[in-house]
């Protein structure tokens, strides 16, 4: 046979992991190679991701290698993906975990607020202001009631808009990689 041979990249340490995990939701949730990954499907992403371009500082731990707690508040299904992808994963010496029910939203480091929580939204946001958790949500509105970061649907696409001026308050900073795929908004302090 004289074609042309495949072979697969490669895909060098835990960035390298997250992509080909990432490649294989995509590919292989029981859809068949050609899917095309639902909004949900890309906002876990998103947020599986976020470990890889968001520094914490130290403060926000109990120790140097406690678990990076994600939180998802009003989106079971959500969680569930979620949940499937942080298990057994790490970022920067912290495993990554799915907090379930957290006692606490000021115990999560990266807080998922879905719209359906309507006006708890801006209660919870006070709760966590300028406290070392990321905030993310489903839209733009989000983001303007305070929520450093919205996972808008625009088309067929999900793009990120993030307010620099929530995020600096947190003394928690986004990678400029991150940064440059976002529409931002705020102004940075």
């Amino acid at each position: 046979m004289g074609g042309r041979r495949f072979t697969f990249p490669r895909f060098p340490g835990a960035a390298g992991r997250r992509a080909l995990v990432g490649l294989c939701l995509l590919l292989c949730l029981g859809r068949g190679v050609a899917a095309t990954p639902t909004p949900l499907e890309v906002r876990a992403l998103y947020l599986y991701n976020f470990s890889l371009f968001v520094t914490w500082p130290q403060s926000a731990f109990d120790a140097p290698g406690a678990p990076l707690r994600y939180c998802v508040v009003g989106n079971p299904a959500l969680a569930r993906l979620l949940a499937r992808l942080v298990k057994g994963e790490e970022a920067r010496g912290h495993p990554l975990q799915l907090v379930e029910r957290p006692s606490s939203f000021e115990n999560c480091h990266l807080l998922y607020l879905d719209h359906s929580l309507g006006e708890r939204i801006g209660r919870i946001l006070a709760a966590v202001r300028a406290r070392p958790v990321l905030t993310v949500g489903d839209s733009e509105a989000f983001v303007r009631a305070g929520g450093m970061v919205g996972l808008v649907r625009q088309g067929r696409r999900i793009r990120p808009v993030i307010d620099r001026a929530a995020v600096a308050a947190s003394r928690i900073h986004i990678s400029s990689k991150l940064l440059r795929l976002a529409r931002l908004i705020g102004k940075e302090p």
